[in-house]
């Protein structure tokens, strides 16, 4: 599964895409942000949310950057964490 940022009726989230169809995780964890989760380790949290139903349909969100805000300059160590997310295995097996 891909994890993504969107907007649902004008409100921010974040979660997995399943399907056609996205996990709300901004409704399930604590993090609000889709970066906070990266940068506070939060992915095995994440990951034990992947098999939940979807929440919405992919008709139903709007896709938004992944990293809301990011015209602000990123710390190495931030661009690690992602790229390390990215390429963690999140995909569904």
């Amino acid at each position: 599964m891909r994890l993504a940022s969107f907007t649902i009726n004008g409100h921010p989230g974040y979660g997995f895409v399943a399907g056609d169809g996205v996990i709300d995780l901004s409704k399930r964890l604590a993090y609000p942000a889709l970066i906070d989760l990266i940068r506070e380790g939060g992915l095995d949290e994440a990951r034990a949310q992947a098999k939940a139903t979807p929440d919405y349909r992919l008709s139903e969100i709007r896709f938004v950057p992944p990293v809301p805000g990011a015209e602000k300059i990123l710390q190495r160590a931030d661009l690690k964490a992602i790229y390390a997310a990215s390429t963690s295995g999140l995909q569904a097996k």
